[in-house]
């Protein structure tokens, strides 16, 4: 029997969504693994908790969760020997709708992340990784208020985080450095993918692939609260 390395969210782990994270850890028990809960009491705890079981020669890690915990799971394994398994259970589940092989049911879901794995890229920015989109200007604002929200629940909360920061959205001289050559923009908001969805479902850069050794870059510019 196998040893599994498990971050379960948690949102995961509470009210209705708990039950789904039972029948999900008792899942992979019954796939032949054995079940090691590296759930901290916080993210910090539990992103210590990744980091030490990857140094320590963990050969597989599996996230119950969203994007939020998707992304703390990857600084620990990105560069490393570490398999990484998502079962999707969170708010936007953008990262997973760029892995056509994992199905939408957790317990499905967790049979795929104990199988062979595919290798992905993965975008460095400055001593932390993104597996998914980097994104600076109105995007960034909304996400980080959409995360600060505990209602609604779902995809309906990047919404309401657009409705509470438009009246603060604003352009920002930029210059972006693509391939050497210098872009100058008034930006509201700029992209940078390694897959092609954020924010809930958004399409920001519908040609971003995860393994093409690519990023896609997507730059709103010249842009007011009406547009």
């Amino acid at each position: 029997m196998s040893d599994i390395h498990v971050l379960v969210s948690p949102e995961a782990g509470r009210g209705r969504a708990a039950g789904t994270a039972t029948e999900v850890l008792d899942r992979l028990r019954s796939l032949g693994g054995h079940v090691i809960d590296l759930s901290g009491a916080d993210a910090a705890a539990s992103a210590a908790n990744a980091r030490d079981a990857v140094a320590a020669g963990a050969e597989r890690l599996v996230v119950l969760g969203g994007d939020g915990m998707v992304h703390l799971a990857v600084q620990a394994v990105a560069g490393t020997d570490t398999i990484l398994g998502v079962v999707p259970v969170g708010t936007g589940n953008d990262f997973v709708r760029a892995l056509p092989g994992v199905p939408e049911d957790p317990l499905e879901a967790a049979a795929v992340a104990l199988g062979n794995p595919d290798p992905i890229d993965a975008i460095r920015v400055g001593d932390r990784w993104v597996a998914s989109v980097a994104t600076a200007g109105f995007s960034a604002d909304v996400n980080d208020r959409a995360n600060r929200l505990r209602r609604p629940k779902g995809q309906t909360r990047y919404t309401v985080a657009t409705v509470l920061e438009l009246p603060a959205l604003k352009r920002r001289p930029t210059t972006i450095t693509v391939d050497g050559t210098a872009h100058a923009h008034d930006a509201v908001m700029i992209a940078v993918a390694n897959t092609a969805w954020f924010g809930g479902g958004m399409h920001i850069c519908p040609d971003a692939d995860p393994d093409d050794g690519l990023l896609d870059v997507t730059v709103v510019d010249g842009v007011g609260r009406i547009e």
